[in-house]
């Protein structure tokens, strides 16, 4: 009756080492998923704000054209020529921060990602060993059928 015995319990101890490995190694490629993804959110920040760097020295630049095209044109700085300037200021406001505004924006929802996933990273070893012990209990119930004598045994 003790070989039936040391089987199982070699069995259960196996199969809850088992879990624990499978557990440790999704860890790590959850792991690695949401460092990837907190990188990610990272880079289109940083993308985010040399695009609007960029885009603000496109209106700057367009900007000064403007001016030196009124300048040569002996036009006076005033009434519809500064309202073709006011508007490519408020332009490039507008652009800058709507490119700012989507840039967060996916940054945000990438993070919100990496997020959901160190969630789901701290209940894995959790419910790996709950899930195993669970499964040890039944086996032992059913080894208990089958070998109604080792009940003394356990």
């Amino acid at each position: 009756m003790a070989l039936p015995l040391a089987i199982f319990a070699a069995g259960a101890a196996l199969s809850l080492g088992g879990s624990i490995y499978a557990a440790k190694q999704a860890n790590k490629e959850l792991k690695r998923q949401q460092l990837a993804l907190f990188d990610q959110a990272r880079l289109v920040e940083e993308q985010g704000e040399f695009q609007a760097i960029e885009t603000g020295k496109q209106f700057e630049s367009l900007l000064g054209e403007q001016k030196l095209s009124i300048a040569t044109s002996g036009a006076e700085f005033e009434g519809s020529v500064m309202n073709i300037l006011d508007k490519t200021i408020k332009d490039k406001e507008v652009n800058v921060a709507m490119i700012r505004k989507n840039a967060q924006a996916e940054a945000n929802y990438l993070k919100n990602q990496a997020q959901q996933i160190r969630k789901k990273r701290k209940g894995l070893m959790a419910n790996a060993i709950i899930s195993s012990v669970s499964g040890i209990g039944q086996s032992a119930t059913s080894f208990m059928k089958v070998n109604p004598n080792s009940q003394n045994n356990l």
